[in-house]
């Protein structure tokens, strides 16, 4: 029975936040009481958030929670009032203050149309990565610990646990689109502009971050609207942040993944150019 007790309590206080929300989207509760974030970083995984949070975290002008994944609107908006996600950016008020959180690239279309009437002018920005290197970046760093728990090194697991998890990544995240790929960008881009205008969304491409991570920068920077000339420290530039142990992505795995992203490559090619190109392979 006393286990119970958690769960009835959660029962209880979830109409209660649902109606401190609806209070402060009809007015009755006024916003001017909210600290919400200014920007929000939607993602997805294994995309270089870490190392854009932790830089962000150094600028002067800049707040961003010390833990860099609240979860408010994927795991938690159930669980936790409204007041709760502003007090997480209090500390913030006289900066320009936002979140980055890998999940909210595949919120719920009732989530983001909430996150657009509670929060309409915010930012928005949501970074590319190759959907091939993500996938197994991801792959690496989740499968790493099933074979720690069964004591084995990641390239003695059967190929079935690789690709059950490219065939399911994400897991866990909440109130996510069902069966929604991390690595669904124009989706989430559809998605979000949906609710949002075009100059509220800033797309980013994890490549730079590689080849010039100050430009990088800026560009976020700018989108936010903070000052651009802030001077990087370079060693926090360029060392990589949670980076996964080196694995080389066997040729099976590889083959697989190509056939599985080609369509979302290939639509991402159509919109974006240049950028998407650059991830063909010299013998494709």
């Amino acid at each position: 029975m006393t286990s119970l007790l958690p769960v009835a309590k959660r029962l209880v206080k979830r109409p209660l936040y649902f109606v401190e929300r609806q209070l402060y989207l009809s007015g009755v509760l006024p916003r001017r009481r909210l600290t919400l974030p200014h920007f929000l970083g939607l993602g997805p995984g294994q995309a270089g958030t870490t190392w854009l949070h932790y830089n962000l975290s150094r600028h002067p002008d800049v707040f961003v929670p010390d833990k860099k994944e609240v979860h408010y609107f994927t795991k938690k908006f159930h669980r936790r009032p409204l007041g709760y996600y502003s007090s997480v950016f209090s500390e913030g008020r006289a900066k320009i203050r936002g979140e980055i959180c890998p999940g909210y690239n595949v919120l719920l279309q009732k989530r983001i149309r909430f996150i657009a009437k509670i929060m309409p002018d915010v930012r928005l920005f949501l970074i590319i990565r190759n959907p091939v290197d993500q996938a197994w970046s991801a792959a690496r760093r989740q499968l790493s610990k099933r074979a720690r728990r069964l004591g084995k090194r990641l390239g003695e697991l059967e190929d079935a646990n690789f690709y059950a998890f490219f065939e399911g990544y994400p897991k866990g995240l909440g109130d996510v689109v069902p069966g929604m790929q991390q690595t669904a960008y124009c989706q989430t881009i559809d998605n979000w502009l949906k609710h949002f205008r075009p100059e509220q969304l800033r797309i980013l491409f994890f490549d730079e971050i590689r080849t010039n991570p100050a430009d990088f920068l800026g560009k976020v920077c700018e989108h936010i609207g903070v000052r651009t000339g802030f001077e990087w420290d370079q060693e926090h530039l360029n060392v990589p942040v949670n980076q996964n142990a080196v694995y080389p992505l066997p040729e099976r795995f590889r083959a697989f993944l190509e056939d599985m992203h080609r369509g979302e490559v290939e639509e991402l090619e159509r919109r974006f150019g240049e950028p998407v190109m650059r991830w063909r392979r010299p013998d494709v």
